[in-house]
């Protein structure tokens, strides 16, 4: 009979060469000879365990166990089998045994941390991890599991020191770099995040979800041309990596390389045709035109693909993960209405996934109760210009009339989050899964729901075709229709919209009497700055305009050129754009037109308040922009005095300054046109008491705009008359009645 010891060595040379299948085999011939051979049965668990065969491997290393229970390896590798297979309560209790054994053995110690996080059992965790990088503290593994310990539990701030030191002991280790970039971004230093992503994916260079989390991020900073570095990085190791092509597409759209953008998606469209993506394909919109006629070929594309894809029928499980771009927000830009594109492309969605149209099971039985209750979604309830238009809203709506709860996809973690929260009867957060968000609504058993936006984010979009509650109205957060059918109506303002306006909407238009904003005065103190502060030319007439620079209609140039043409000393002053492709297309525009003229337009980085409101305040004038022009920016800097020329346009997006200038009783820097645009302007630059009396007027009428409680109460009067005309089986038609 042959020696079991060579049999045995033999095992485990095969299982150091990476031969698991030969060791377990050899084991099973040892075991035949010799059934209670401990060591044999310790080898083959742990073979089992390198070829994924958990229940073989867990039957053998309990019979180990239970004949050897003082061998600290076996129960450590059970723990490890347990812990695998999702029974963390045995596999902890197993982790201790073999501890109160081999108390110094690191790998366990190690083992034993990830099990306790795994479990949830998050304070044993952090204070195992705390022993553990006491009693070690030159090891790296006790560094981390500290870290990710304290990161589990929110204390940030420390989790990036133990990172820190775990890196410093470990700097040719990925995932002390991994640790750190996660503390970093938790703690919103995003930008901070490069560097070890960077580094963990030099260490790692085949794992490609390292590549992928850097690309997002940076993505995300805007930095466009070195996402797309890192993604074909991950193309040229994975040509078939769906995730990478999608988001390579993404930043050359942004980049407005759509040449290049068509192309990536139709190479994943070849990896999964008739989805989602061909959607995405369709509906991808170049940020900033280069000119109105591009405008027009690019709304032709947009609607042919749609109907051709309409066409074919083709089906989307869940649109937000497979279709969950809004690109269609660029279309609001483009100046034309919107309406027609907007319904095909609803239609669409809804006839490739029905389930988008579920109806909540409330719907219909009608429950009486004291208070109306009210929903309010938005993944903008927080220091976004959608919270800033609603905060007021959500405190002074009237509860012993209304009971409101608030709706967060994502949830929301900043002050004015908070004091909504506060403001509110509930708040509820909602996971990023349309099934169980629109379950989670539907449970609330609302009377009517409020979306204050839709269009600047797909979730809320996905979730609007749901018929959650009998009444659902959509505002102007994002100032354009849905073509949503179950979006019943649209809550704007009389003096935002034309006679004609009717038309521009799926939904039933209502023009409330009021800007339908509680909105409060900005308190916030705008130092005094200089041109100097902000960089800017010294002499000269500086027109100042600091919107996104998508909307800068190619018609705009117009005014900018007739504007730096008239007055040989001006300078326009624009904010930079997300990236530096968008100031080169707006600027080149413009140089198109009139190179001299060009050469004093000044892109500045945008700056945060209260510097934003220091530096519109230096302007000779300021200029609002005309196919979309600015709401909340308006609204905050009329506070301050700070004269505003618009042009409205024909449709709401372009028509909000020009409403606040009628509640103000007061429309002498509303244009007639294009030329009278720019004469509003040079009058202000060219008689400095013209500007100061306009500031002064504007300062003192602009209280009509603030804190408006005439306005909350006909919100509230319309939620009232809507629900009860939901109740008879009717509709409003509009408002007033």
């Amino acid at each position: 009979m042959p020696d079991p010891q060579i049999d045995l060595a033999t095992a485990v040379r095969a299982l150091a060469d990476g031969k698991p299948k030969v060791t377990a085999v050899l084991c099973g011939e040892l075991l035949v000879r010799q059934p209670d051979s401990v060591e044999a049965m310790h080898l083959q668990g742990v073979a089992f365990q390198m070829l994924g065969d958990l229940p073989a491997a867990l039957e053998i290393l309990q019979r180990a166990a239970t004949l050897a229970p003082g061998h600290a390896e076996i129960q450590a590798q059970l723990a490890v089998t347990l812990s695998r297979l999702g029974r963390f309560d045995p596999a902890i209790a197993a982790f201790q045994r073999s501890l109160s054994l081999a108390p110094a053995s690191d790998a366990t110690r190690g083992n034993y941390c990830i099990a306790l996080g795994q479990a949830g059992r998050h304070a044993e965790w952090l204070q195992e991890a705390k022993n553990w990088a006491t009693a070690s503290p030159r090891n790296a593994d006790a560094a981390l599991q500290l870290a990710r310990a304290l990161i589990a539990r929110g204390d940030v701030k420390a989790a990036l020191t133990a990172a820190d030191r775990a890196a410093a002991r470990a700097p040719d280790r990925v995932e002390p770099a991994l640790a750190q970039a996660e503390a970093l971004g938790k703690l919103g230093r995003s930008r901070d995040r490069l560097a070890p992503l960077r580094r963990a994916w030099t260490l790692a260079p085949k794992r490609l979800d390292i590549a992928l989390r850097l690309a997002l991020l940076e993505r995300d900073l805007n930095r466009f041309d070195a996402a797309i570095a890192t993604l074909r990085g991950i193309l040229a190791v994975d040509p078939h990596h769906l995730e990478a092509l999608l988001r390579l597409a993404e930043c050359e759209r942004m980049l407005c390389r759509m040449e290049d953008a068509d192309a990536t998606y139709a190479r994943a469209i070849v990896l999964k045709p008739g989805s989602g993506i061909e959607v995405m394909h369709a509906t991808a919109v170049c940020p900033i035109e280069l000119s109105e006629a591009d405008i027009r070929e690019r709304r032709r594309v947009y609607r042919d693909r749609l109907r051709a894809l309409r066409e074919r029928r083709i089906e989307i499980a869940d649109p937000y993960r497979e279709a969950g771009h809004p690109d269609w927000y660029f279309l609001a830009y483009h100046g034309l209405d919107d309406r027609a594109l907007q319904e095909e492309l609803a239609a669409l969605f809804l006839e490739a996934c029905p389930s988008l149209g579920e109806v909540a099971p409330h719907i219909g039985r009608r429950s009486p109760r004291k208070r109306l209750r009210i929903g309010v979604v938005s993944s903008f309830l927080k220091d976004h210009t959608i919270g800033t238009l609603n905060r007021g809203l959500v405190a002074e709506l009237d509860k012993e009339r209304f009971e409101l709860i608030l709706f967060r996809p994502g949830g929301a973690d900043d002050p004015m989050a908070h004091a909504m929260d506060q403001a509110a009867s509930a708040s509820v957060r909602l996971e990023f899964d349309l099934a169980r968000a629109r379950r989670a609504i539907a449970e609330a058993e609302l009377d009517l729901l409020y979306f204050p936006d839709i269009g600047m984010d797909s979730f809320t979009y996905f979730l609007a075709f749901a018929r959650l509650a009998p009444v659902q109205v959509v505002s102007w957060g994002h100032p354009d229709t849905t073509g949503i059918p179950n979006l019943d109506y649209f809550l704007s303002v009389a003096g935002f919209e034309t006679p004609e306006a009717d038309a521009h909407y799926s939904e039933t238009l209502i023009r409330l009497s009021r800007i339908s904003s509680y909105f409060y005065r900005p308190a916030m103190a705008a130092p005094p700055k200089t041109r100097a502060d902000f960089g800017l030319p010294e002499t000269g007439n500086l027109y100042i305009s600091l919107a996104s620079l998508p909307k800068y209609h190619p018609s705009f140039d117009a005014i900018l050129d007739d504007l730096l043409t008239r007055d040989r000393s001006a300078h326009v002053i624009l904010n930079t754009g997300h990236c530096r492709e968008w100031d080169r297309r707006l600027h080149g525009r413009i140089a198109g037109r009139n190179p001299e003229a060009a050469r004093r337009v000044r892109f500045i980085d945008k700056v945060q308040h209260p510097d934003f409101f220091s530096l519109a305040r230096l302007g000779d004038a300021f200029l609002d922009t005309t196919v979309f022009c600015g709401g909340r920016t308006c609204l905050e800097l009329w506070a301050y005095g700070v004269p505003i020329v618009t042009l409205p346009s024909p449709f709401l997006r372009g028509r909000i300054a020009y409403g606040g200038y009628r509640q103000m009783g007061m429309t002498d820097l509303v244009a007639r046109n294009e030329r009278h645009y720019v004469d509003l302007c040079l009058a202000l630059a060219g008689d400095k008491g013209k500007r100061a009396a306009a500031s002064a007027r504007i300062s003192e009428a602009s209280g009509a705009l603030y804190e408006d409680k005439r306005a909350v109460r006909e919100i509230e009067d319309f939620f009232v008359a809507a629900i009860a005309a939901a109740a008879k089986g009717e509709k409003l038609t509009g408002w007033p009645l």
